[in-house]
């Protein structure tokens, strides 16, 4: 498993959010149910829940598991006002 630090760099966190961002539309675009997979996905990594579209598979694998786990929680936890990922300390 591997190590990964949380980051209060406002360019690397733009880019990761423009990333999930990314790949959030394209999910939606190509399954009536993105949730449905993703969640099948990241409990599994058993990517038979993803489309077959070569783009997803291919962001989803840049990401990883993990990594998109944390973009999500964090996205969550800032929508829901219990945290600001985007500030700095």
């Amino acid at each position: 498993m591997q190590d990964y630090k949380v980051t209060n760099d406002r360019t690397e966190i733009l880019a990761e959010e423009t990333h999930l961002s990314e790949l959030l539309t394209l999910l939606s675009a190509a399954v009536d149910d993105p949730v449905e997979g993703l969640a099948g996905y990241l409990v599994t990594e058993d990517p038979t829940y993803l489309p077959e579209d070569t783009e997803i598979k291919m962001m989803i694998r840049t990401l990883g598991r993990d990594r998109l786990l944390r973009l999500i929680l964090a996205r969550v936890l800032a929508v829901s006002g219990a945290c600001d990922v985007s500030e700095e300390d």
